[in-house]
């Protein structure tokens, strides 16, 4: 008995191993997702900032050459 005791220990931690590497595989895609999203984030929000300085500088530009009082 003691050495069917074993192999179901045996078995047991040859399933737990399984189960934590696929929880391991499963956290690094999420992260992976994770990392992915923040800097498609962060290349909208350089994008954005682009904009609006060029905006900015429009406006300057155009009020600087006289073509408008304010606007």
């Amino acid at each position: 008995m003691a050495d069917e005791s074993d192999g179901s220990a045996a078995g047991a931690q040859g399933i737990e191993r399984v189960e934590r590497l696929i929880e391991c595989l499963l956290i690094e895609a999420a992260e992976a997702l994770v990392d992915e999203e923040a800097t498609e984030l962060s290349a909208a929000r350089l994008g954005l900032a682009a904009l609006r300085l060029t905006r900015t500088s429009m406006r300057v530009a155009f009020v600087s050459s006289g073509s408008v009082a304010a606007l």
